[in-house]
């Protein structure tokens, strides 16, 4: 992850996702990340992703401390 952010610039690429969402309650570049972390670390779908929400690793990889700053998988 970190060569990632290096040399590819992935923090500022993932950053530039936009939608045209009106008061999103999660930012599109969060939820873009989590979204390329799922593919990147084979979790399998959206429902396998919700737990690894809440673990520290993974909060670490997206860069944030709080769940709640997350999506979630309805």
């Amino acid at each position: 992850m970190a060569y990632g952010r290096k040399v590819y610039g992935l923090g500022e690429l993932l950053g530039r996702v936009m939608d045209e969402r009106r008061k999103p309650l999660v930012p599109a570049e969060s939820v873009a990340a989590a979204v390329f972390y799922t593919g990147l670390l084979r979790i399998r779908s959206f429902n396998a992703l919700e737990p690894k929400l809440s673990e520290k690793p993974f909060l670490r990889l997206m860069g944030t401390r709080e769940v709640d700053s997350l999506c979630c998988a309805p």
